[in-house]
Formats: structure tokens, sequence, C-alpha cells
């Protein structure tokens, strides 16, 4: 793994510490670290708040649903009875992550709902999967009525696509830094743990073994061939080195109406706080429902 994508993906001590041991597990009991990866995927590192983001949760109303067991913590801003916009966090994410967003729709008198997926932020559990995301989703859409737009960023873009997959109406999306190619994926987890790639065919095989499912069905560039949406806008960064632009492209490709805001030099997350960036697509929010309307 190169040094700017371990920078992206994190680097915490037991990561570290799962990156030496697992090849030698790999090698010595090959069963036993096929088991271990399968539950290092569906297991996210925690990363503390900064305190640039703790004043967005200080303003919000919050509420507890159980998803599957886990308690998992939501937050809701501004005023009820406007059109409502859920915002769904990537993994290993938090739901302050869109401070910036949330105070851009505000201003512009959206309501603003946003969660700590399970296993993460705030919300309790230790692992997690895009069905516990879809869950929390319809959580919100059970609570309060039609979700106007839903944001995802990374992961949760993909969990917004599943979920409307799965039958939750929500007509305008918003993905920021999606990813989209299955193999990516599989082969960035296999640099995040140090692994083969004989641990990506064996996490394949248990996805589908597990889930009565291929990996690649619920990747965003499947799932956007399934779903039927009025408007589709692609937020994503030149310089993303843990989804390349390719990701975008290829749904794009898949749906060819969506709309691109393109950036250079923003990276994965810091394109969720550039000012220019988050002006844009609350300007295309408002043009896209004010149209509905």
């Amino acid at each position: 793994m190169n040094k700017n994508k371990a920078q992206a993906i994190g680097n915490p001590l037991l990561l570290r510490i799962i990156r030496r041991v697992y090849p030698v597990l790999e090698k010595v009991i090959p069963k036993l670290a096929f088991k271990l990866s399968f539950i290092l995927f569906f297991t996210p590192f925690k990363f503390k708040t900064p305190p640039r983001e703790q004043e967005v949760l200080q303003k919000s109303i919050k509420f507890n649903q159980t998803i599957n067991g886990k308690r998992t913590q939501f937050y809701s801003w501004g005023n009820e009875k406007q059109p409502l916009i859920i915002l769904v966090h990537g993994w290993m994410g938090r739901a302050s992550q869109f401070y910036k967003l949330v105070d851009a729709l505000i201003v512009k008198n959206y309501h603003v709902v946003a969660f700590d997926g399970p296993a993460h932020g705030a919300s309790g559990g230790r692992q997690t999967n895009v069905i516990d995301f879809s869950e929390a989703i319809n959580c919100i859409a059970n609570k309060y009525g039609s979700i106007a737009c839903a944001i995802g960023h990374s992961f949760g873009g993909i969990t917004i696509l599943y979920a409307i997959e799965q039958g939750l109406e929500i007509n305008n999306v918003v993905l920021v830094a999606t990813p989209s190619i299955a193999s990516d994926i599989i082969k960035q987890f296999e640099e995040k743990i140090n692994a083969s790639p004989a641990t990506g065919e064996n996490f394949r095989k248990g996805i589908s073994q597990r889930y009565g499912v291929s990996f690649d069905t619920i990747s965003a560039s499947e799932l956007i061939k399934k779903v039927s949406l009025k408007s589709l806008l692609l937020v994503h960064d030149e310089n993303d080195n843990d989804v390349p632009l390719a990701h975008a492209d290829l749904i794009k490709a898949q749906f060819p109406a969506a709309k691109t805001i393109y950036t250079k030099g923003l990276g994965h997350t810091r394109i969720l706080r550039n000012e220019t960036v988050i002006e844009k697509i609350a300007l295309a929010i408002g043009a896209t429902l004010n149209n509905e309307a």
C-alpha cells in the first residue's frame, strides 16, 4: 500500500497490527484468516469527532432507534414541515462530517436528518452492513414521511441506492465520492489488511453463501440500473485516493442523465467541507425541488 492510500484509509494501532499479522495467518491457518477477514470487512474503526464538527450536533434534535439490535443515533435540524433531505455518511464516518452542508441546507429552509450508522459515531454495535444503513434510512421515512432528496457520501451513497432498490421511494439523489466498481472495493480491502487475492475471492464466496447474492449486485454501478430516479447528481474529486474518479464515470455511463460536479485537490473527505462545493450542491437541490413544486 502506498503512503497516500494508507493516509486515506486511516492507520490506527489495531490496523497496523492486523497488517503485520494477517499475511502470516493467511499462510499458516488460511481458514481462520478468511473467517477473520469477513469479520474485519464489516467492522468499522471509529474516529474521534473533531472540534469543528461539535457545534452542528449541539444544534440538533436527537433521537434513537434500534436497528437490528443496535442503538442508532439520529439527528434532526430545521423545520419538520419543510422538504426533508437526508444525509448518509460513509464507512468509518459520522453524521457530523456534513456540518457545512447541514448549515447550508438549513439556511435554505429544508428539514435535514442524518444518523450515525450502527457501529459508527455515537451509535452502538461493533459490526454493520448495507442492510443496517438501509433500515436506518427507512426509519427516517417512517418517522417523518416523504424524503425529497438523499445525499450520500462514499458507502452512504451505496446504502441509499440499496434502500431505493428495496422499495423506498426517493426521487432525487446526490452521490458524493461513491464507489461503484466492486472489484476495486475488494482490492482496497485486501490492501487495507495486507491480504492476498485469495482472501478477496473467499470473501466474495462468503457474501454469496451468507446473503444469497453476489457482491457485485450491491455495488452502485449495478444498483443504479435497478432504480428509478428523477435526478442524480454526482460529486467527485479527481484526486480522490480512496475512490478514484473512474467510479463516478461508471455511474454516469449507467445513468447518462446524471449531472456532475467534479473538483480537483479535495480528496475523499475534504470535499464535504468545501464551501464552493457545498453551495453548488445546495443550489442544485433547490433547482431540482423547485421544478417539482
